[in-house]
């Protein structure tokens, strides 16, 4: 079974924890980073789950990504059919931030994009949803005990990266540490360019 599932959402800091996975050397990742199980893929069954995953030691924690859990509804029910005991993680940053940021992916990838302001005045804006983490997280709190569920803040990682990375190993029950993350997994939007914004 998977021990542990980073939930999002999305621009708060997974791909830096997805690199601390990836140099832990007692922690296996899945084979790709969203496997998007149970919220594309659940009526596949557990063994297509299961096939994202090599490694047969019993002694390796197991653990995936996907950042759009969090915000879909009927996953963490879903999760905890799945495994009662898995471990729960989410990520979250300043939501004005968080908002400006995934904005800013949105413009980089799509030409269909509108004005910022335009965007987070339309009803139901994706942006904007994504970042009201109580009401997403409510979900996951009334399914999982309080003590399989942790918020990582991004300003913790922004402020030391070594704690930040150690925090999340020990929660997973990892006996590794901190490694030195390789820079494909750098934060180049740690901080929000407000001024690209109104261009």
């Amino acid at each position: 079974m998977v021990d542990f599932i980073v939930i999002g959402p999305g621009k708060c800091g997974t791909s830096w924890l997805y690199g601390v996975v990836e140099s832990a050397p007692d922690v296996q990742e899945s084979s790709v980073k969203e496997t998007l199980f149970f919220t594309e893929f659940y009526n596949k069954g557990y063994d297509y789950y299961h096939s994202h995953f090599n490694n047969k030691n019993k002694n390796i924690i197991c653990g995936e990504f996907s950042n759009t859990y969090i915000s879909t509804a009927g996953v963490a029910a879903k999760i905890f059919k799945y495994n009662s005991k898995v471990k729960i993680i989410s990520t979250v940053r300043n939501p004005i931030e968080r908002t400006i940021s995934h904005y800013l992916w949105i413009k980089r990838n799509s030409s269909k994009v509108e004005s910022f302001s335009k965007e987070i005045r339309k009803q139901n804006c994706d942006i904007v949803e994504k970042s009201k983490y109580s009401k997403m997280l409510d979900e996951y709190y009334s399914c999982f005990p309080g003590d399989q569920i942790k918020v990582m803040i991004f300003d913790d990682l922004v402020a030391n990266e070594k704690n930040y990375s150690n925090s999340f190993l020990k929660f997973i029950g990892s006996s590794s540490t901190y490694q030195k993350i390789a820079s494909k997994h750098r934060l180049p939007a740690s901080k929000a360019r407000y001024l690209t914004i109104v261009k």
